[in-house]
């Protein structure tokens, strides 16, 4: 079989971006536990009052590596509109402070209060709301392609994640600010690290469904638009597979 390089092009592209998802997806899923049971296992470790808190221990190069692999994924990520791609970058570059910039909590627990002036809190508290806006500003205008009867569950998908990942930052701020917390701020980080992780599978599924960048590398993207409008369903244009 001759080989058809426009064809092999097209698959590249899109299997770049689906495993740039799924890495972000696989990452924010599994962070958290992996931090918990590696520093059980490696050092006996009780779990630390806070995600940040394992920097200092064992777990360092796996949470310094798992935040920077998601910071550069999200800034390789290329919105899909301009306001989308601004917010992705700082987020990126956001969490990748995270990352280098380490919380001061060296025995893990009691890691000080939330203040303007701790660069790595304020730096995790911005990712999370430049993710916020992701969901509640930029997601929905991928609908286009979704039939006019099953936008309102993505439009309220969206709008909840967007509305966590607003509230729980915030929520874990306002412990950090108690100074004495216990764990429960580490279950408040993780909760909002798997609401990261959920946006991106919906995304993921709502593309999928719709196979909005095949249609897009197929020039077929602007006539399914017009055709969902006048109500066929995506399924009746060809992508040209």
């Amino acid at each position: 079989m001759s080989r058809n390089p426009a064809e092999e092009f097209r698959v590249s592209m899109r299997a770049t971006y689906f495993y740039l998802r799924v890495g972000l997806i696989t990452i924010a899923l599994s962070l958290p536990i992996v931090l918990l049971i590696g520093g059980h296992v490696r050092e006996g470790l009780s779990l630390r009052d806070s995600m940040s808190a394992y920097y200092h221990t064992s777990m360092r190069d796996i949470f310094v590596g798992a935040l920077s692999a998601s910071g550069v994924a999200l800034y390789l990520y290329k919105g899909f509109r301009r306001l989308e791609n601004i917010l992705l970058n700082f987020a990126g570059g956001f969490l990748v402070l995270v990352a280098f910039l380490p919380t001061n909590c060296g025995d893990g627990t009691q890691c000080g209060r939330f203040t303007a002036a701790s660069p790595h809190k304020l730096s995790a508290f911005l990712f999370f709301i430049c993710i916020g806006f992701v969901c509640l500003l930029c997601a929905s205008e991928t609908l286009t392609l979704t039939p006019e009867s099953k936008r309102a569950r993505y439009r309220v998908a969206y709008g909840s994640i967007g509305v966590l990942l607003f509230v729980l930052p915030i929520s874990a701020a306002l412990l950090a600010w108690q100074a004495k917390h216990g764990t429960v701020l580490f279950w408040l980080e993780a909760s909002g690290v798997w609401v990261f992780s959920l946006y991106w599978l919906v995304k993921s599924y709502e593309l999928w469904r719709t196979q909005a960048e095949k249609r897009a590398l197929y020039g077929t993207f602007a006539r399914t638009e017009r055709a969902v409008a006048e109500g066929a369903p995506p399924e009746s244009v060809a992508t040209g597979s």
